[in-house]
C-alpha cells in the first residue's frame, strides 16, 4: 500500500537521545571488552548504513481515538521489534501535542522491510489506525548518513 510523503518536520529529537543513550551503553560494554585503541578501530569500522521509515500520524481530536491509537502504537512496537533485520521501533507522541504521534522504524537495509509487511500483525494495524486518523499517515524513507568518519564541511 503506498502513502503520499509531505512536507518536512522537526519532531525527531527524542530519537537522537535514545540513539545516543544506546550508543553509549554499546561503547561501555565494549570498552571493558577490548584495549582503548582495539576499541576505537573497532568502532570506526563499524558504520552499517540503516534505511529507516518515519511515519507521523495525526489522531481525531477525541481522548478516545488518542488513547486507542497510543495502545495500538505501544502493541506494534512491542511485535515489530521483534522482527529479523529490525534494529529498532520507536514510537513517540509529541508533548505540545498529545494527538500528533511518530514512528521511527529501523532496519538493518531496505529490503529487510519485508519481515515487517510478512507479520501477520501487519494486517491489523492499518485498518484499526486509519479510522482514528484525522488526516493520512506521512510517511518517508530514509538512509542514515554515515557520522563515524570525520567530515570537511566547505565553508
Amino acid at each position: 500500500m503506498m502513502r503520499r510523503c509531505c512536507g518536512e518536520t522537526d519532531s525527531l529529537s527524542q530519537v537522537s537521545d535514545d540513539s545516543i543513550h544506546s550508543q553509549q551503553r554499546f561503547n561501555k560494554i565494549h570498552q571493558r571488552i577490548l584495549p582503548r585503541q582495539q576499541f576505537n578501530s573497532y568502532l570506526g569500522n563499524l558504520f552499517i548504513m540503516v534505511y529507516t521509515i518515519v511515519v507521523h500520524l495525526y489522531a481525531k481530536d477525541d481522548q478516545e481515538c488518542i488513547d486507542k491509537l497510543s495502545a495500538k502504537l505501544i502493541e506494534a512496537s512491542r511485535v515489530y521489534s521483534k522482527d529479523q533485520e529490525t534494529i529498532s521501533w520507536f514510537v513517540m507522541q509529541d508533548i505540545k501535542d498529545p494527538r500528533a504521534f511518530t514512528i521511527v522504524e529501523r532496519y538493518e537495509q531496505e529490503s529487510s522491510q519485508k519481515y515487517h509487511l510478512e507479520n501477520p500483525y501487519w494486517k491489523t494495524f492499518d485498518p484499526y489506525v486509519i479510522p482514528l486518523l484525522e488526516k493520512p499517515m506521512d510517511l518517508r524513507r530514509l538512509e542514515e548518513l554515515d557520522t563515524s568518519k570525520d567530515v570537511v564541511v566547505p565553508e
